[in-house]
């Protein structure tokens, strides 16, 4: 596998301060944690909250993100909301796999294809997005020379039925289950 030649990625989390005055935090790094699953998906966690919607006052959320960042959750937060980029090596193809949630994701490099347990297949190019509503789908980088990138923010959805039957979330090798 090559070695990714992204640029790593920076998140810039801002506040107010007493007066109300719109500032950066000084307190969070500009580089979020990072690390790479076994499968080498490189996962950068810009950000999370265990509530939704989510608690600012007192910065409650950042110690719920500091939180989320000491005990992994999958990749949905029950009741709360993640950000992260996702960088995918060349070739790579992730398992198939579904959240009970809708999933707001945009390319921001590269090209990757998304493609559907019925079949259905959608290449994404930088730019574009996908709004997934709990399907069952598979990720694939379709260089295999280049690393793509990606910008998920899977938010959780109330349980989901077909035929009276409840649907399973399935999880990703390497992450937490769901929190």
């Amino acid at each position: 596998m090559s070695s990714n030649d992204l640029p790593q990625s920076k998140r810039h989390i801002t506040t107010n301060d007493k007066n109300g005055i719109s500032t950066f935090s000084s307190d969070i790094s500009s580089n979020p944690p990072s690390r790479t699953l076994p499968d080498g998906l490189k996962i950068a966690f810009c950000y999370g909250s265990g509530q939704f919607p989510v608690e600012l006052n007192g910065n409650n959320d950042l110690e719920s993100y500091q939180y989320l960042i000491d005990n992994p959750p999958g990749i949905v937060v029950e009741k709360g909301v993640v950000f992260r980029i996702i960088d995918f090596p060349p070739g790579y193809t992730s398992a198939m796999h579904r959240s009970i949630s809708v999933n707001f994701n945009v390319v921001i490099e590269g090209q990757l294809e998304l493609i559907l347990d019925g079949g259905e297949r959608r290449i994404l190019d930088r730019g574009d997005s996908a709004i997934q509503r709990a399907v069952n789908h598979t990720w694939r980088n379709t260089s295999t020379v280049e690393w793509a990138r990606l910008a998920a923010v899977p938010i959780p959805a109330e349980p989901l039925h077909f035929a009276g039957l409840a649907v399973q979330e399935s999880g990703v090798a390497g992450m937490a289950a769901s929190s």
